[in-house]
């Protein structure tokens, strides 16, 4: 019995039975009349077959083609434009391709490109497959700008007000060889504050590569002016303050407050603080500063009454001191006076030539200047005598000048002559007036002496 469905039948192939013939189409026609036969067994039969048609087009396609091996499609984008001294690398040389194969890029990575301006990018792309693809190429146009050098600049350290910029800050280097020019330039001397110094760098190279400009911050520290203070010399208890002790000077201008002020009596003795705040002029730039300096107090120097001097007789000597609370301490040798030497408690007797010193020290070994004077007791040296003694005589004498006084010199004149030290006798053959005096070490010119001798040359 002939299938009810075979007046249905359809023919799926070509013309020349070796492939099927619209595949697709015939598929879903062949489905649709066998499903309005409601011959669901021959139908499902006939829709494996279509799969199996369908399946081996799809395979064969292509087959027996004469159309030859395919070109792969290489997409490359325009890479961005790149700096004087970039190294070609996979950011630039980044082409894809639409089948698996190998890339060979002129220029190679790592090629440095040295020309400005627009450089051509080539590649060429062989496919793994190459029995049914061909190489391919292509090219991008690349972009060269100039190299803008890098500066390399870190931030100085701090400097102090008035110094002057030098090598030590202005110290930028680049990657490659030029001139800098700094602003400010060196041996400025800034303002205190903070200060922006910049660099403009020039290359040598201005071919490739453009100038470069660069900052730094500079802190510029106030400075603190230089205070010369000298220690003053001691002062007396009594002394007032002055310019004499007071007399610091500063670097810069400006003005100076002292402690103790000028005028002030210094009633301590011993050692005492002196101190002085200097405010300068210029206060943008300058600090205010401050020093001290150590003053000794000592006691007043003692006093002699009578003074030191000759005398002819011996003195009694008084010494005192105007500082309280003060030991006058004295010696009769010349020696300076110490706290081990004799302590003064009343009149001093000098009888004969002495020299005193004196001192005086207060508690806390706070010592006076010295006083020092030489008390010269005179004493008359005695008054010569003569043997025999003036008067008449017959004959000449033979005269002899003597004193009592050791050591003392005699000198005599006669009858008004220049006085001659006396050395020995002397013999008056004539009437005459013989004068002496005498002097001796440490003592006053004797008082003078006369003998008129007269000879009369008559015998008895």
């Amino acid at each position: 019995m002939k299938d009810a469905g075979s007046k249905h039948r359809l023919n799926t192939r070509s013309p020349n039975n070796s492939s099927p013939l619209f595949p697709g189409g015939a598929a879903m026609l062949a489905v649709a009349l066998c499903f309005l036969g409601s011959r669901k067994r021959r139908c499902l039969k006939i829709m494996l077959l279509l799969a199996v048609s369908i399946i081996g087009l799809s395979l064969c396609t292509g087959c027996g083609s004469s159309s030859g091996p395919a070109t792969p499609t290489i997409t490359w984008a325009t890479p961005a434009a790149v700096t004087y001294g970039t190294v070609l690398s996979a950011t630039q040389l980044d082409a894809t391709a639409s089948v698996a194969g190998t890339f060979v890029y002129s220029p190679a990575s790592g090629t440095v490109l040295t020309t400005l301006g627009t450089q051509t990018l080539s590649v060429t792309f062989t496919p793994t497959d190459t029995t049914d693809y061909t190489t391919a190429t292509d090219s991008v146009t690349l972009t060269v700008n100039m190299a803008t050098p890098t500066i390399t600049w870190a931030t100085p350290a701090a400097i102090t007000y008035g110094t002057a910029l030098s090598a030590t800050q202005l110290d930028a280097t680049t990657s490659v060889a030029g001139t800098f020019a700094y602003s400010p330039a060196s041996d400025t001397v800034l303002a205190a504050g903070s200060q922006t110094l910049s660099v403009t760098f020039t290359p040598t190279n201005t071919t490739d590569y453009g100038t470069a400009t660069s900052s730094v911050t500079l802190t510029v520290n106030m400075a603190t002016p230089t205070i010369t203070w000298a220690t003053p010399a001691a002062v007396t208890y009594g002394t007032a303050l002055s310019a004499t002790q007071l007399d610091a000077t500063a670097s810069v201008a400006g003005t100076f407050v002292y402690s103790p002020a000028s005028g002030t009596v210094l009633t301590t003795l011993g050692t005492q603080t002196l101190s002085v705040t200097f405010t300068p002029a210029n206060t943008t730039d300058y600090h205010t500063a401050t020093n001290t300096v150590a003053l000794m107090v000592i006691p007043t120097t003692p006093t002699f009454s009578p003074s030191a001097g000759y005398y002819g007789s011996a003195q009694t000597v008084t010494i005192s001191d105007s500082t309280p609370a003060v030991t006058i301490y004295y010696t009769t040798n010349g020696l300076t006076p110490t706290s081990s030497s004799t302590i003064y408690s009343g009149p001093i007797n000098v009888a004969t030539t002495e020299t005193l010193n004196a001192s005086a020290i207060a508690s806390g070994a706070s010592v006076s200047a010295e006083e020092s004077g030489v008390y010269n007791i005179l004493l008359p040296t005695a008054t010569p005598a003569f043997y025999p003694a003036a008067g008449t005589y017959k004959s000449e004498q033979t005269v002899t000048i003597s004193d009592t006084t050791p050591g003392a010199t005699i000198y005599y004149s006669i009858s008004g002559s220049t006085p001659t030290a006396y050395t020995g006798p002397i013999t008056v053959s004539v009437s005459e007036t013989l004068t002496a005096i005498a002097l001796a070490q440490g003592d006053s010119e004797s008082a003078r002496a006369s003998a008129a001798y007269i000879i009369t040359g008559c015998s008895e």
